[in-house]
């Protein structure tokens, strides 16, 4: 379980992240357990933040890297593929996700040059967003739950991660 405390951004887990740092593949992929302490209330601008989940960079994470990211909006989790590419920040809606129901994530970046972001529910159903990748380096490092934007976690945030 990986927990971020309320008024930070980061989430423990530290010797984990530590020793799970280098990421040498394409593919990435996890179930994933939202529950209740994902729903938070924000009535400012920054209600539309983009929290992220996990992922990997490709280089350095804010030139060249891809990850799903999530917020809460009227109640509901939404799911985001998250990345830079070329320094260039890209965020598109993929779905929205029950809590409490185990989801799996994956980022496939193929040979061709696309990564590929799939989301699949309990009863197979599939979402996906797909996004033209210019460079095709494999070596980087896993990133890792992280609240904000610009504020920190309004609450206690427990994500369950289990590797695929």
């Amino acid at each position: 379980m990986f927990v971020i405390h309320k008024g930070f951004h980061y989430c423990n887990k530290i010797l984990y992240k530590l020793f799970n740092i280098l990421h040498t593949n394409r593919r990435m992929s996890y179930y994933v357990t939202f529950n209740h302490t994902a729903l938070y209330v924000d009535d400012t601008i920054d209600r539309f933040d983009v929290n992220k989940l996990f992922g990997f960079s490709l280089g350095m994470h804010h030139t060249n890297s891809h990850r799903f990211g999530w917020n809460c909006l009227d109640g509901k989790v939404y799911i985001y593929a998250y990345s830079y590419i070329n320094t260039e920040r890209v965020i598109n809606k993929i779905c929205a996700i029950k809590i409490n129901e185990e989801h799996r994530f994956t980022i496939f970046i193929n040979n061709s040059g696309k990564s590929i972001f799939t989301v699949i529910d309990s009863e197979d159903n599939i979402s996906q967003v797909i996004l033209f990748v210019p460079k095709l380096r494999i070596f980087g490092y896993k990133l890792w739950p992280y609240f904000g934007g610009n504020k920190t976690a309004p609450q206690k945030i427990e994500i369950k991660l289990i590797e695929n």
